[in-house]
């Protein structure tokens, strides 16, 4: 069985740093990790994986994206694959989608493809769905179980506070939430290894892909302005009898709901 999993390294959030020309966030700095919800993507393709089987992982992404991809070969992955080309800039969810459906149709076929369901900096969750679409594989979302039987694949799928038991064909994409299982550390020896791997690049051109269909020229979706969250925090005390300091924070509480229907308000 071959198995995909795709990644994507994104800013540390205490360093996000924004383009003031393209609203763009700037992913060359340097300080970025592997998205926290492809870890459990990955945990789930680790114990996927079994003998004889191969597991490729693939990012789109800056140079410095090499750190995720190293993450997951440390953890058993055979292939990894960089998908790094200026075409590629500014991408909107259907450009990423296009760049990594081409990829997976070039170095597969394969007959899972695993993602985590949205990253912590976009938090669209349209990539998954989208590049299944362009793969023509069914996919499902929210997974948090993944058992193969033959041509066919059971899925646990959350959805709310409920979890439905789903069953398709392979292939399939399988998109992965935070907090799906509990993911494996990497052991020194294999991310010495991993540091040793060859990394495959990846161009535009190597995949077919025409430059003016990706990145910022292809998107179809423009950011048009960004801006940062400031929050206030006020520290309050209640004193007085169990009722008085009932009464006062019911009055707080009450104040600050009004306050947020007029736009205002700051936390307590």
């Amino acid at each position: 069985m071959k198995i995909a999993i795709c990644v994507k390294y994104v800013p540390v959030d205490s360093k996000v740093q924004v383009d003031p020309a393209t609203h763009a966030l700037i992913r060359n700095s340097g300080a970025g990790e592997i998205n926290p919800s492809d870890r459990y993507a990955v945990e789930m393709a680790r114990r996927l994986k079994k003998d004889g089987d191969t597991l490729d992982v693939f990012t789109m992404g800056p140079a410095d994206a090499v750190r995720a991809l190293k993450v997951v070969l440390a953890l058993g992955a055979d292939h990894a694959y960089l998908l790094n080309d200026k075409a590629f800039a500014g991408s909107d969810t259907l450009g990423t989608a296009k760049v990594l459906a081409a990829a997976l149709t070039q170095y597969g076929p394969y007959d899972v493809v695993l993602m985590g369901s949205a990253s912590n900096d976009g938090a669209t969750g349209q990539v998954g769905p989208m590049t299944a679409e362009l793969l023509g594989m069914p996919d499902v979302t929210d997974a948090v179980d993944l058992q193969i039987d033959g041509g066919q694949a059971a899925v646990s799928k959350k959805a709310g506070d409920s979890l439905f038991a789903l069953k398709t064909a392979l292939p399939v994409l399988v998109t992965v939430p935070f907090g799906a299982n509990e993911p494996e550390l990497p052991t020194l020896r294999n991310q010495v290894a991993a540091n040793q791997h060859d990394i495959i690049d990846v161009t535009a051109a190597d995949l077919g892909i025409a430059p003016e269909t990706v990145g910022q020229a292809g998107a179809l979706s423009i950011v048009t302005d960004t801006m940062q969250v400031v929050q206030k925090k006020q520290a309050v005390t209640v004193t007085g009898t169990v009722d008085e300091m009932a009464n006062k924070l019911a009055g707080l509480v009450e104040g600050q709901l009004k306050a947020l229907q007029q736009g205002g308000g700051e936390h307590v």
